[in-house]
């Protein structure tokens, strides 16, 4: 199983009508900004409500699950499945919790910031120490 990112570059327009389209050209990279298209090895955009985060294998694009949006920011499974608007958890709809990935900063992340500042202060005590 191969995943990849698919590249998207606008084209360069040529000729008499070359405002027009670049004006179409910067609408359409503006609205591409945040969906998580670009060239392999680049960095994933945070996920929000309005991303649509995907997954190409096979030559096809696929939505990723909330669970695994959950995983790949280091949640346990069904983390953000909560009660929503009165409703159990078990009906608790996908937008939610996509939206509660989005917001959320990677566990991964804060934990390894959280271990070089204390890593810093420690180093800073050491030399005041001296």
């Amino acid at each position: 199983m191969e995943a990849y990112a698919v590249a998207w570059k606008p084209r360069r327009s040529r000729g008499r009508r070359s405002a027009g389209r670049r004006a179409i050209q910067i609408r359409n990279a503006m609205n591409r900004q945040g969906v998580g298209v670009g060239e392999d090895g680049d960095p994933m955009n945070t996920l929000t409500v309005a991303s649509v985060p995907g997954v190409g294998w096979q030559a096809a694009v696929r939505k990723l699950l909330p669970v695994e949006c959950e995983r790949l920011m280091g949640f346990p499974d069904d983390h953000t499945r909560i009660a929503w608007k009165g409703k159990p958890e078990e009906e608790c709809p996908d937008a939610p919790r996509y939206k509660a990935c989005g917001n959320s900063m990677c566990v991964n992340v804060m934990t390894w910031i959280g271990h070089r500042i204390d890593a810093v202060e420690k180093e800073i005590a050491a030399r005041s120490a001296e």
